[in-house]
C-alpha cells in the first residue's frame, strides 16, 4: 500500500471513529429493535468501508455516512416485511432528516 493511500485510510478509520457513537443514534432513531439496528449498523460500517474511495475527503463525512445508513435502513427492512412491527416509509422518511438533525 502507497503512503498516499495508507495516510487516506487511517483518516477514513478516524472520521468513522469520530462519528461512530452519533451514526449508531442514527440507525437506532430509525431501526426500533435494538438487535436489528446493531446488525444495519454493522452493515453500514462494512459499506462505508469497502467503499471509503468513492468519499472525497474534505466534505462532509457525517452526512455521507447517514445517508449510507439510510439506505441501509430501507434495505433491512425490505429484508423484514414479514416482520409484525416495522415503521411505515413514510414515517421512515420524516425521521430521517430529523435524526440527521439532531446529530450535529
Amino acid at each position: 500500500m502507497s503512503g498516499a493511500a495508507s495516510n487516506r485510510n487511517d483518516k477514513i478509520v478516524e472520521l468513522l471513529t469520530g462519528v461512530q457513537q452519533l451514526l449508531t443514534r442514527y440507525v437506532r432513531t430509525l431501526v426500533p429493535n435494538r438487535a436489528d439496528a446493531e446488525e444495519v449498523l454493522q452493515e453500514t460500517n462494512l459499506f462505508i468501508w469497502r467503499n471509503a474511495d468513492q468519499y472525497e475527503l474534505g466534505t462532509n463525512f457525517t452526512a455521507w455516512v447517514c445517508r449510507i445508513a439510510y439506505y441501509q435502513v430501507l434495505s433491512h427492512r425490505k429484508r423484514q416485511v414479514r416482520s409484525r412491527l416495522h415503521f411505515s416509509d413514510a414515517l421512515v422518511e420524516q425521521l430521517a432528516p430529523h435524526a440527521a438533525m439532531a446529530l450535529g
